[in-house]
Formats: C-alpha cells, sequence, structure tokens
C-alpha cells in the first residue's frame, strides 16, 4: 500500500510536521476513495442508479473487481490507522500522536466504531482465516459501508481538530471523487457505441492495428 502525503503550513512544530502530513494524507485518500464508492454504487441504491446501468453496459466485470478493491482499500485503511499505538516491539504511527496531552473524544468513539472493521480485515483481508473464509457469513459485515462512513468522517474530524491546534486554526477543503470523470468517460463509450452501430464511425476502432486508426483519423480531419 503507498502512502499518501498531505502538505502543511510551515507553522506546524517539527515534531508533528511529519505525523500531521502523513496522518492528514491518508485520511483524505480514505474519503476521496469512499466517496468515489458511494457516488459510483450506492448512492442512489440498485436500479434507481444511473451509474449502474452504464456500468453494465460498459465494463461490468472490471468495476465489479474494482469495487471489491477499493472496499478492501478501505477496510485495510481504516484498520490500520486504528491500530494500537504498539504491535509486539514496533511502533504504529496513532492519531494520539498528534495530541499530547488532551485527546479528543472522537478517538475513543472511532475505536468503537472500527471494531467490526477491524474483524473483517484480520479475518479475510490480511489473512485468510480458515472458519471467516468457507462461512463469511459469521462476519461482521452487514451495513459495512455505513460502519466505513462513519470512521472515516471520525477520522476526518480528528484530522479536523488536529489541523485548528497546530496550524494556527487552519482548514482543508474536503477532498472529492473522480466519479463524474469516470462516468462521463462510460457515457462516451455508450455513446460511441451507438455511432459505431448507425455506421458512422469505424468499426472496432480501438482493437484496429495503430496504422489503420491514424489513417482513419487523418481522413476525419480532412
Amino acid at each position: 500500500m503507498i502512502l499518501t502525503f498531505q502538505e502543511v503550513p510551515e507553522a506546524v512544530p517539527e515534531a508533528f510536521r511529519k505525523p500531521l502530513e502523513l496522518l492528514t494524507g491518508e485520511v483524505r485518500d480514505l474519503y476521496s476513495v469512499r466517496l468515489l464508492l458511494w457516488d459510483i454504487w450506492i448512492n442512489p441504491p440498485g436500479e434507481q442508479n444511473p451509474n449502474i446501468r452504464l456500468i453494465l453496459d460498459t465494463a461490468p466485470d472490471f468495476f465489479v473487481r474494482m469495487r471489491s478493491i477499493l472496499y478492501e482499500h478501505l477496510i485495510g485503511g481504516i484498520a490500520r490507522l486504528t491500530d494500537p499505538p504498539a504491535t509486539g516491539k514496533n511502533q504504529n504511527l496513532t492519531f494520539d500522536s498528534l495530541f499530547p496531552s488532551q485527546k479528543p473524544p472522537a478517538i475513543a468513539s472511532l475505536q468503537k466504531e472500527a471494531e467490526p472493521i477491524r474483524v473483517i480485515r484480520h479475518k479475510i483481508v490480511a489473512h485468510l482465516d480458515h472458519a471467516a473464509g468457507l462461512n463469511p457469513g459469521m462476519l461482521p459485515n452487514d451495513l459495512t459501508f455505513g460502519k466505513i462512513r462513519v470512521c472515516i468522517d471520525l477520522m476526518d474530524e480528528i484530522i479536523g481538530l488536529a489541523w485548528v491546534q497546530w496550524t494556527n486554526g487552519g482548514t482543508l477543503p474536503k477532498p472529492d471523487s473522480d466519479s463524474m470523470e469516470i462516468m462521463n468517460c462510460l457515457q462516451k463509450a455508450v455513446a460511441y457505441d451507438t455511432l459505431e452501430r448507425e455506421g458512422l464511425v469505424m468499426p472496432d476502432f480501438w482493437n484496429a492495428p495503430e496504422d489503420m486508426r491514424r489513417e482513419y483519423l487523418a481522413k476525419r480531419q480532412q
């Protein structure tokens, strides 16, 4: 898993600069991925969601795999950021490190809300538990996305408090997802398929040899 850093203002004390950069970057990454899942697959649900129709008409197998990858990314990220301060001889970077004195209540709330997410991470994401692998129904996977959303919102709250404390009241804009850009590309693909069926563009353009594509595009520009 690649680490994500977010630049912080020079006002942040040196002892807290790197932890704040890393934890901010990681939380913003999770926030953005959560939005992506929500925007594309979940809101609105089921057949009411026009994005599902686009996915089924273009690359359904790819997006099924991608959804699983994104879910695992969120589960692994939440569990990693809620690990205890130490695991064996290894120290872990935690939100506690951003608050040397009084810890905000959101940290304790996050630990509680993350418990079922951590069970899923331990059983089938980081490891393949024999019993859970053969019987996934034993896992606390009811309303998993709801728990993910609550955990990431709490993380965002914690990072916001840390920024207020260490950046002289500074704040960060909320990250965005790339869902609109992705869905626009799928809409273009569907539109191209329509033009192809109507004989208005070169058939099977994307699978044609490079020289044939260049020749076709050159003729179109004349």
